[in-house]
């Protein structure tokens, strides 16, 4: 990734961040449904990992290379998802059961 790029995306041009999303969206997301069997969910995380790169800009450090740093925040925010409890991983069966916990609430 060319310097100017990264200086660019890390002062927050957005041309710079649709350049490297361009770049990185497909192999990101062809990663994360390797690893995650649900589409919905690996479209999410994959925007999710996006949302981090934008979000965690100014961390980036430049002596490592940031091809790394992205893909590090990919398998970290996999491995995070494939952590949580079943019913955090699926926000809609989180949502089924609020409504039977308020029923039977005194």
């Amino acid at each position: 990734m060319k310097k100017e790029i990264i200086d660019a995306f890390r002062n927050g041009e957005d041309w710079a961040f649709n350049e490297i999303y361009a770049k990185f969206v497909k192999p990101i997301r062809r990663y994360v449904g390797s690893r995650v069997s649900q589409e919905p969910v690996a479209q999410e995380l994959t925007q999710e990992i996006f949302l981090k790169m934008f979000r965690f800009a100014s961390s980036y450090q430049y002596g490592f290379a940031f091809t790394t740093w992205l893909w590090t925040i990919a398998r970290n925010t996999v491995a995070d998802f494939r952590r949580r409890p079943l019913l955090e991983q699926l926000p809609e069966l989180q949502q089924a059961r609020i409504p039977a916990e308020e029923a039977s609430a005194p």
